[in-house]
């Protein structure tokens, strides 16, 4: 079950252990933009705003090392969604 967070920064956290982790998200007009931070440093921002509703997908894919890993997504904004992630081992 997705969610979306009410308010600005907001945190979502996963402890996995793999070596890929694939960030899927929908992307829609009322969703704003969030950070990430992967084993405690920062990635990039991704923004989830589109004019027109679009279902979850892959937004982005983080290959490491083989081993545990922290994924922390923050909301700058209201309105980020939180969907699903997939962690592979290869």
């Amino acid at each position: 079950v997705g969610h979306v967070s009410a308010r600005a920064n907001a945190r979502a956290k996963w402890c996995v252990v793999g070596s890929r982790i694939r960030l899927y998200s929908p992307r829609g007009p009322a969703y704003g933009r969030c950070d990430v931070c992967v084993d405690g440093q920062w990635q990039e921002t991704l923004d989830f705003h589109a004019l027109n509703r679009q279902n979850s997908s892959v937004v982005r894919s983080y290959d490491l090392p083989h081993g545990p890993h922290v994924l922390v997504i923050r909301s700058q904004s209201a309105g980020v969604p939180c969907d699903v992630i997939e962690v592979e081992s290869m």
